[in-house]
């Protein structure tokens, strides 16, 4: 789905399925986390506009709904639950990469 390293600004809600998320590190690729139906994935390379910070690789069949810049943008700026939401998913990333970086 996501290679790390690669440009896009595109974001995606996983409707159904699961994926491994993957990160880089000195000792190779190290799975960090586990995508469900439900949440959202790629909005750190949008929100902060850089290249994707992860590996998503597919576990099981998966159905996405693709979200582009404009329409992400769209979506946070009308619903402050939502936007709470990524806030509080990105955080709870940054520290899950701080801790597979550190170790």
């Amino acid at each position: 789905m996501i290679e790390e390293g690669s440009v896009s600004r595109t974001s995606y809600y996983l409707h159904a399925g699961s994926a491994h998320v993957y990160k880089r590190t000195d000792q190779g690729q190290r799975q960090i986390g586990t995508l469900n139906a439900g949440q959202l994935f790629g909005e750190m390379a949008y929100l902060l506009n850089e290249k994707r910070t992860a590996t998503i690789i597919a576990q099981t069949e998966i159905t996405v709904m693709a979200l582009p810049p404009n329409v992400l943008e769209e979506l946070m700026t009308h619903s402050a639950p939502l936007s709470r939401r990524i806030i509080d998913t990105l955080c709870k990333r940054l520290q899950q990469m701080i801790l597979v970086s550190s170790a």
